[in-house]
């Protein structure tokens, strides 16, 4: 090999890490909660609601502090649900909305998909409605 081209090979190398350095890198998942049942909450760590009540949270995805942001179609975010016999989950009327359903008590998990790759599994918990 000459020198020429081990120059030029190093040179691709290095632009093409480079331009993975770059892609944001996947931390958590940002959850807010827009309404549903008392005591149902989300976040990037787990989620928790009644049997037969609902959760109402908008989501979108965190990349570490050394990475850009998700931005104009990057990283798209699909959420689905392990076990659709304790929860399910449908999309909610705007993007980045989805809506939780407790069916039955018991565990199961979210499964966080970002451009068809899974990032995480958050545990989602359903617990036993008390009555009064």
């Amino acid at each position: 090999m000459n020198l020429r081209s081990i120059i030029s090979t190093t040179l691709l190398a290095l632009t093409v890490s480079g331009l993975a350095a770059c892609a944001p890198r996947y931390e958590s998942i940002d959850v807010v909660r827009r309404g549903g049942a008392e005591g149902a909450y989300g976040s990037g760590s787990e989620f928790e609601l009644p049997e037969g009540g609902v959760l109402l949270f908008a989501a979108a995805p965190i990349t570490d502090d050394s990475r850009p942001d998700y931005e104009d179609g990057e990283g798209e975010l699909k959420l689905f649900i392990a076990d659709p016999e304790v929860a399910q989950l449908i999309d909610g009327r705007h993007e980045g909305e989805w809506l939780m359903m407790g069916l039955a008590a018991g565990e199961t998990e979210l499964d966080v998909v970002i451009d068809d790759e899974l990032q995480e599994r958050i545990p989602v918990f359903i617990v036993e409605q008390m009555e009064d």
